[in-house]
């Protein structure tokens, strides 16, 4: 449910984010309207920022006597935490393998633009219905993983999403987009919920620097694969069904 929490703050802003550029990108978009949107962006990082450095941490914990910060000393750990735990080897694999659903989110936008016809600002539209999608997803994620744990909220969130690749490219009306990219925010919502939480527990304690390393390298490993081959198919001509496919 703290995973939640923070999730559905995050939400809540995309929900506005999507009204302002629904308005900004609704009339005539062009050069200028996407430089209002990054300067409302570089507004709020910044203001993020001075709020961030204003803000202190609390004390710490003595630091272990044995535990050492050389990064050679993280990389040697390493193949002892991979050998150690099965679990946690398998885990790594659906980290890499999560991240084909990026086979199909870029082009959504864009492919509902093309099959509608609506204009640039439509893209707020389905921004603020997938960020309240999330919003549901994160209060009821919250709410079961408490009592169902963060496996059962993880695999809702991976079901979710299946259902998102299967569907998607079979949409034609500008209803059904807005369908989509709730159930795409539902889904997110419950795979960051889950996947968060499961990143705490299955990682080792005693071993949770490089565990948590291993977990980052595998992320980044499943967005450039799925990123580079996607963009590749994309510029071959390869439809979003056939993206969709390779997603599932």
């Amino acid at each position: 449910s703290l995973w939640a929490l923070r999730f559905l703050f995050h939400a809540c802003i995309g929900v506005m984010a999507g009204v302002v550029v629904e308005r900004v990108l609704g009339e005539d978009p062009g050069l200028r309207e996407y430089g209002w949107l990054h300067l409302i962006l570089f507004a709020f990082l910044a203001g993020s920022y001075v709020v961030f450095c204003a803000s202190r941490e609390a004390v710490l914990p003595p630091k272990r006597a044995a535990t050492s910060s050389r990064p050679w000393t993280l990389v040697k750990s390493i193949p002892a935490t991979l050998r150690a735990d099965k679990i946690f080897r398998q885990f790594l694999i659906t980290k890499v393998a999560f991240h084909w659903v990026f086979f199909v989110i870029p082009f959504m936008g864009v492919h509902a633009l093309q099959t509608t016809g609506r204009g640039e600002g439509f893209l707020g539209v389905l921004l603020s219905w997938q960020m309240g999608g999330m919003v549901l997803g994160n209060l009821v994620a919250g709410y079961l993983g408490d009592r169902k744990g963060g496996r059962a909220v993880l695999l809702v969130g991976y079901l979710l999403l299946l259902g998102l690749c299967l569907l998607y490219p079979w949409m034609e009306t500008g209803t059904s987009f807005i369908a989509m990219f709730v159930l795409f925010g539902l889904g997110f919502a419950f795979t960051n919920v889950g996947g968060q939480t499961l990143d705490l527990e299955i990682s080792p304690v005693h071993r949770r620097v490089s565990s948590f390393a291993l977990i980052g390298w595998a992320n980044l490993l499943g967005i450039l694969m799925a990123s580079v081959s996607a963009g590749q198919l994309r510029a071959a001509g390869c439809h979003i069904h056939v993206l969709a496919a390779l997603a599932v």
